[in-house]
């Protein structure tokens, strides 16, 4: 029988069968594909082993590993993904992340099938999915810092999956402390370079500005002609972030006011509405009186 604060220790070990052995691979380590024979599922596994030698590095490093499995396990929004279980050797600082698998495209090769008709939703749409995530890491206290291509995916449905939290971190606030790794964070091939990167830090709205670059410059590239919000990417990508949204909240609001404002509405919708409008006016207006409620 244990007690509250006991160890509770489970023996058995699980077993996964090898998928694909070379999903991915960097300098931190490998990712690969699972499946656990039970329920018959697929999973992505996250190998943490830094290709470095120094000891003082690999660390360091390892407590990026930890930090991620914190974020993670922090975050349940439909858009992010899932992690499932964590495997941590602290003695020789090598980890596993056991994932969510997403059955899809990276976001560049979604962008290439929107142009030419091939996804189920539009850009309008995947672009708000986008915002609704970010407004979620946001709202948790968490940035993402590693906003590029190969980090957003999209599944086989269009639903937009925010992937690789290996650098992310909490924030109390929306400070301007340095950043230790804004050199690696901003990313000196893009096209345009925040006001951030010259200060050296990083906060939740250079998020905003390097997913609002990542889009606009996709959609440069790729023929996308129904997107709807040019100007309020205009708007996240302003090289200072006095310049921009305030919050990814702000920029939810300003595509719902966008998108009632330019509502089509026909004549009979008119009609309609107003013939309610004017039915609702003549039941209200019989009130003139303070009512009596019959409570025999």
């Amino acid at each position: 029988m244990k007690n509250n604060g006991d160890i509770v220790h489970f023996w058995k070990e699980k077993d996964y069968i090898m998928v694909n052995n070379s999903l991915g691979k960097g300098s931190f380590g490998k990712t690969v594909v699972l499946q656990d024979p039970f329920i018959n599922e697929l999973f992505v596994a996250k190998k943490y082993e830094p290709d470095v030698e120094n000891v003082y590095e690999r660390k360091k490093y390892y407590k990026n590993f930890l930090d991620e499995i914190k974020i993670m396990y922090k975050l349940n929004h439909r858009n992010i993904v899932r992690i499932y279980n964590y495997y941590a050797y602290e003695e020789i600082y090598v980890g596993y992340i056991l994932m969510e698998y997403i059955s899809g495209t990276t976001i560049v090769d979604w962008f290439k099938n929107c142009s030419k008709g091939f996804t189920i939703a539009s850009s309008n749409e995947l672009f708000i999915q986008l915002i609704e995530a970010f407004e979620y890491l946001q709202k948790h206290g968490v940035i993402h810092r590693d906003i590029r291509e190969g980090n957003i995916l999209i599944d086989n449905d269009d639903v937009v999956k925010v992937i690789d939290f290996g650098i992310g971190k909490f924030f109390v606030s929306d400070s301007t402390v340095k950043d230790s790794l804004y050199a690696d964070i901003n990313r000196e091939n893009s096209d345009t370079l925040p006001k951030e990167y010259y200060e050296g830090t990083y906060t939740s709205l250079t998020d905003m500005f390097y997913l609002a670059e990542l889009i606009n410059r996709l959609l440069n590239k790729y023929d996308c002609p129904e997107f709807q919000y040019q100007f309020i990417l205009d708007k996240m990508m302003s090289k200072d972030p006095k310049d921009r949204y305030s919050s990814f909240s702000e920029v939810k609001i300003a595509i719902e006011q966008y998108n009632f404002d330019s509502l089509s509405i026909s004549e009979e919708e008119k009609k309609t509405y107003h013939d309610f409008a004017d039915a609702l006016d003549y039941v209200i207006g019989v009130y003139t009186e303070t009512p009596v409620y019959n409570t025999d």
